[in-house]
């Protein structure tokens, strides 16, 4: 390996490790407290900023990273197929855990960010045993696995990701498990014996928390609710694939898509307002509710053209776009089209927000 490679790998590690650290002191229990002591914002809002700030690393380290172009493997035939299949499953199922697992609004904080606005109560942070969580505690932190090592075509530099991204991921995954003991305790720990932290228990309980009491989804109770956010992401996408077409590893490719998904995050959000606000069937909703269907549809506007996009490039051209350029373009769709979205709706339906607070987020709400 000549001198040259040896450096860009030092920087790509170092891009990396940088996540890792600004993820972990942003996400410390302590900062929290301290900046809800200092400023007044509440964990779960706090949940906004971290959003924000990881989206910028995000964008930053896709700008900087440089690519070693020494192969580690380069699949062929049916491996190539096993492989890109696997990578595209977990991309899907990496969307399909923040759509129907997790309120996203609440996940990243959009939800908390926009209550505190409204001086009203948000959501309530409740453990949900739907799908995957039934058997996994952080099935994200699982679908990352693949995510990262199934390239049919694998780098020296990707490698390098693959592996220091997925040893942070397993120490982030124990750290947090262990301060969910902490702040949510007893039925937390009734839940640990009934499900994996990675893995399946299939042998220890193989049933997983079916018989836990836990509150019920429903955000997917009536699908029509969420067809605006379904019909504007398959546009999306098209439109990703013709105008960005499969981007790689270029600085002037990558502003370009995450400008795109900037775009894509105040006008779809203003058009999930508006076409929601004209709609009668949401009189019916608590404002908790309004604002979880807003994110909702603004999660799968972003999820669904992403892999409309990563679909068709792949079919038209027999390759995909960056991958990691999508975690800051996911997360500036959904996140920024839940505030225009809700800005929107509110705007237009300003007697569905609460005229005063009802409540207030405890500070030892999970964060």
């Amino acid at each position: 390996m000549n001198s040259r490679y040896a450096l860009d790998l030092l920087i790509d590690l170092a891009l990396i490790a940088g996540f890792g650290v600004q993820h972990s002191i942003v996400a410390m229990v302590r900062l929290k407290a301290i900046v809800q002591r200092l400023t007044g914002i509440d964990p779960i809002s706090w949940r906004g900023v971290q959003s924000f700030i990881n989206v910028s690393y995000l964008l930053m380290a896709c700008v900087l990273w440089r690519e070693v172009p020494i192969i580690i493997w380069d699949l062929q035939g049916v491996w190539y197929w096993v492989a890109g299949g696997t990578l595209v499953a977990s991309w899907a199922w990496y969307f399909q855990i923040h759509l129907f697992e997790y309120d996203c609004g609440m996940a990243f904080g959009s939800s908390a960010v926009l209550a505190r606005m409204h001086n009203a109560k948000p959501p309530p942070m409740e453990m949900w045993k739907v799908g995957t969580r039934r058997w996994l505690r952080f099935p994200v932190h699982t679908a990352f696995f693949p995510m990262f090592f199934a390239f049919p075509r694998m780098t020296a530099s990707l490698l390098l990701l693959a592996m220091a991204a997925n040893v942070a991921n397993i120490i982030g995954t124990v750290l947090y498990d262990r301060r969910m003991v902490f702040l949510v305790k007893d039925v937390y720990r009734e839940y640990q014996k009934v499900t994996g932290l990675l893995l399946p228990p299939l042998l220890r309980a193989p049933g997983g928390a079916k018989h836990m009491r836990f509150p019920e989804p429903w955000h997917w109770s009536r699908v029509s609710h969420n067809v605006p956010g379904l019909l504007l992401g398959l546009l999306v996408g098209t439109l990703f694939w013709m105008l960005l077409g499969p981007i790689g590893l270029v600085t002037e490719e990558l502003v370009r898509a995450w400008l795109g998904a900037f775009f894509v995050a105040v006008t779809g959000g203003a058009v999930v307002g508006v076409m929601h606000a004209s709609r009668g069937a949401v009189l019916e909703l608590t404002y908790q509710r309004l604002l979880t269907m807003l994110a909702t549809n603004t999660a799968l506007m972003s999820a669904v053209s992403l892999l409309t996009w990563m679909g068709l490039c792949f079919a038209t051209h027999g390759s995909l776009p960056l991958l990691f350029i999508f975690f800051p373009m996911w997360m500036t769709m959904l996140w920024l089209g839940h505030f225009v979205a809700s800005t929107v709706f509110f705007g237009l339906r300003p007697s569905l927000v609460p005229g005063q607070a009802t409540g207030t987020v405890s500070a030892k709400a999970i964060p």
